[in-house]
């Protein structure tokens, strides 16, 4: 029985919710996400994200706003190489000010900057960010 919230109190419970959400994702065809968890003594706050199964917030995001960061539409699920390892492209995050591109390598997923990909598919760098096509 829990008595105060703590890290490895809410490592815990992170695991045990996950596992009921996961259940419950798989009856009604939602995938969930439990975010950053803040916490007192006595209480915590979660962010819980759901999206229909197989939908891909990340690359969805790369799609609708590709050029405004002066990529390439065709670059989603790319892989280049940097510093000896293969990165796959996987996603965007529109709203970070300047780590907006999703890689990931062997399962874990980075942040970097959208000039580290131009420079890896030879695409001239954008000196200023362009306004999305309506």
């Amino acid at each position: 029985m829990i008595t105060k919230f703590d890290k490895n109190s809410l490592d815990h419970v992170r695991a045990e919710v996950s596992k009921v959400l996961s259940t419950l994702g798989e009856d009604l065809g939602v995938d969930f996400q439990l975010h950053n968890i803040r916490y007192q003594d006595n209480t915590f706050h979660v962010k819980l994200e759901g999206s229909i199964a197989g939908f891909d917030t990340r690359a969805n995001d790369w799609d609708l706003y590709h050029r405004r960061f002066g990529l390439q539409k065709d670059w989603l699920h790319k892989t280049f190489q940097h510093d000896g390892k293969t990165y796959k492209i996987v996603g965007l995050r529109p709203k970070a000010r300047k780590q907006t591109v999703l890689i990931e390598r062997d399962g874990e997923t980075f942040q970097v900057e959208g000039r580290l990909v131009q420079m890896k598919f030879d695409a001239p760098l954008a000196s200023s960010l362009v306004e999305v096509e309506a």
